[in-house]
């Protein structure tokens, strides 16, 4: 499958607007026109939006069409790759972008794929597609509702706020299936003053890692040889939500919370829209400063602290 080759015929295609009423599915006894005509109202739901479905999961459409009306058998390794889409759509944005949403397609297809109806798996999802704004995705609609569940949760609550910093290269030598707490395992000057900072505070402090995402301090990890400024864009893309998404639910942070990021302008630049999108307050007391002023910052506001 020639995914880049697809990629490039439906960019040129325009989104469009999701039908606003649902397609009638007719009952039919023979599986193969069940299974064509599920792929057909798939195909109807996505109308022209095939941009924001993702390729491969338009290609997987196509192969299944074929193989249906080939009488040819769909084998458990297709439909095993079709459900890992749903968990794991391959082209990082496509479940952010305004449009039809790629991981609901993939759950609807692997299900008529498995021999069940379309409305069975339509059905489930369809309360949250109705009431999702159009300019989010479920996951986002789905985090908006967390964070309200949240704040009405500790309405009485005063708000948190927590220090967030940022792996280091430079790790203890530890054997192959050795662990350590994430707070032990990095050794670099500017990790520990960080570490002291964040601890002279009195508050919670997380880690983000480029392994891990958001890691606290008492997780347990291996030493691992990975950078978040070596990563491809869509990479960079998808390390910010994971580490942004771990912050939030690991720490239990809600809209009005504050996170004090000490990590470098790399990892808060991924990790930021869904950070704000979320309500986080973001304070940056080192940005905008090189390694050698970062190390001066860190003394003055620690010794500021102390005293």
């Amino acid at each position: 499958m020639d995914v880049d080759a697809i990629q490039a015929a439906v960019d040129s295609l325009s989104p469009a607007p999701l039908p606003c009423e649902e397609p009638v599915l007719p009952i039919l006894d023979d599986p193969k026109e069940d299974l064509l005509d599920a792929l057909e109202l798939i195909e109807t739901e996505i109308g022209d939006d095939r941009r924001a479905s993702g390729p491969a999961i338009v290609s997987c459409i196509h192969q299944a069409r074929r193989a249906a009306c080939a009488d040819d058998i769909i084998d458990e390794d297709f439909i095993t790759y079709v459900e890992d889409l749903a968990e794991h759509p391959s082209t990082d944005d496509i479940t952010y972008r305004t449009g039809f949403r790629a991981r609901e397609i993939a759950k609807c297809l692997a299900h008529v794929l498995r021999g069940g109806t379309y409305y069975e798996e339509r059905e489930s999802l369809r309360g949250e597609w109705s009431l999702c704004p159009t300019n989010m995705t479920i996951a986002q609609y789905r985090s908006q509702l967390d964070q309200e569940a949240k704040v009405a949760e500790r309405a009485d609550e005063a708000p948190k706020t927590i220090t967030v910093l940022s792996c280091a290269k430079s790790k203890q030598d530890l054997a192959p299936e050795e662990k350590v707490a994430a707070k032990d395992l990095y050794v670099s000057p500017g990790y520990r003053k960080a570490r002291a900072y964040a601890e002279s505070l009195g508050h919670e402090w997380a880690i983000v890692s480029a392994l891990h995402h958001g890691l606290h301090p008492d997780d347990e990890i291996g030493t691992y040889e990975k950078t978040v400024n070596k990563m491809r864009m869509a990479e960079k893309r998808r390390w910010g939500i994971y580490a942004a998404q771990d912050l939030i639910e690991k720490f239990d942070l809600r809209a009005g919370d504050t996170a004090i990021v000490l990590a470098g302008a790399t990892y808060l630049k991924w990790m930021e829209p869904t950070l704000l999108q979320a309500g986080i307050k973001i304070e940056q007391p080192l940005r905008g400063l090189g390694q050698g002023q970062r190390l001066q910052r860190l003394n003055e506001l620690l010794a500021a602290t102390v005293n």
